[in-house]
C-alpha cells in the first residue's frame, strides 16, 4: 500500500549520477505518485564540479526517462528540506552506503527536523553491489587506464559514460591561443603580392585550423610592440589556434613568401622571430 503522502524528493549534487543513485530511484519511485530529483547547486563546491548544473540535469533526465513519475529540478538558494515541503512532499530520500554515511545522515536529518519538522527523512540502504560506487570514485577512475571505460561502464548509466569520455577528450585537447602573425605584402625581391596569392595562404591556414575564421587584415602602416614600423610591407593577421598549428603556419609563411624570418606573437605581445636558412627551413 502506498503511503498517504505520495510525493518524495531525492537530493544530491550527482556529479556525476551513478548506478547507485539510479538504483535508489528505481526502487523508491514506485512507492510514490511523484518522485522529484533535486540537483543541488552548492556555491562552495561550484569550482570543483566536473559537470555544470545543466549537464547534470540533462544526464539525470536521460538516465531516468524510462520511469514515468520521476522529474528533475534544480535546487538553488533554498534548504533542501524546505524546498521539499514547498513541493507538497513530506518525505525526502537519502542513500546510505556505509555506517559512516548513516552517522553523517542522521546528523543532517536532525538539523532538517529543526528547519522543517513536517518533512521526514527516509534512509535507503544501497544494495551490496552498489556500496562501493560513489561519484568521487567514478571520477578518479576516468582516463587512468586504457580499459577505464569498460570498468566505469558498470558504475554509471551509458549517457554518463559518454559524457565522461567527452570531458576527458576535451581536457586533453591543446589549448587554443590568439596569435598575430605578420604576413608580407611583398616578396623579398620587392615584387607586390597579388590578392590571389594571399587567398592561397588563407586557404592553407583554414585547412590547418580546421576552418577557423581569420580576422581580416588591415593594410597600411603598422607598429609593433618594439616600435618597428612596417609601411605597407606586412599585414598583421590574427589567428585562434594551438601552438602546434601556429608553428606549421609560420613555417609555411616563410617558404611561401620567401622570408628569411617570420615575426609572430601571442596577444600578450610576446614577440617571437623564427629565422630560416636559404631553403626556408628553420634554423636550429
Amino acid at each position: 500500500m502506498k503511503p498517504k503522502n505520495r510525493i518524495a524528493t531525492f537530493t544530491g549534487s550527482f556529479d556525476p549520477f551513478t548506478n547507485g543513485h539510479l538504483d535508489i530511484v528505481q526502487r523508491m519511485a514506485p512507492r510514490y505518485d511523484k518522485f522529484i530529483i533535486l540537483v543541488a547547486v552548492n556555491q562552495d563546491k561550484k569550482s570543483t564540479f566536473l559537470f555544470n548544473t545543466e549537464e547534470r540535469v540533462d544526464m539525470i533526465k536521460k538516465s531516468v526517462a524510462h520511469i514515468f513519475n520521476v522529474s528533475v529540478e534544480i535546487l538553488k538558494n533554498h534548504y533542501a528540506v524546505k524546498y521539499t515541503y514547498s513541493l507538497g512532499a513530506k518525505k525526502t530520500i537519502r542513500g546510505i552506503r556505509s555506517d559512516k554515511d548513516l552517522l553523517d545522515e542522521e546528523i543532517i536529518a536532525a538539523i532538517n527536523r529543526k528547519i522543517c519538522p513536517q518533512v521526514e527523512t527516509i534512509f535507503v540502504h544501497c544494495l551490496p553491489e552498489f556500496k562501493a560506487i560513489s561519484s568521487s570514485i567514478v571520477k578518479s577512475l576516468v582516463g587512468i587506464d586504457p580499459t577505464w571505460k569498460k570498468i566505469v561502464s558498470h558504475l554509471v548509466p551509458m549517457v554518463v559514460l559518454k559524457k565522461l569520455n567527452e570531458k576527458l577528450l576535451s581536457s586533453r585537447r591543446p589549448e587554443k591561443v590568439l596569435w598575430e602573425i605578420l604576413v608580407p605584402t611583398h616578396f623579398n625581391n620587392h615584387v607586390k603580392v597579388e590578392v590571389e596569392y594571399h587567398k592561397k595562404w588563407d586557404q592553407f591556414v583554414q585547412k590547418i585550423t580546421k576552418g577557423l575564421t581569420i580576422e581580416n587584415p588591415t593594410r597600411g602602416t603598422w607598429v609593433n610592440k618594439e616600435g618597428i614600423t612596417y609601411q605597407e610591407r606586412m599585414i598583421p593577421v590574427k589567428l585562434l589556434c594551438t601552438e602546434k598549428q601556429i608553428n606549421k603556419i609560420v613555417d609555411f609563411t616563410a617558404e611561401y613568401y620567401q622570408q628569411e624570418a617570420v615575426l609572430f606573437y601571442e596577444v600578450s605581445r610576446k614577440v617571437s622571430v623564427v629565422n630560416y636558412d636559404s631553403n626556408f627551413k628553420r634554423k636550429k
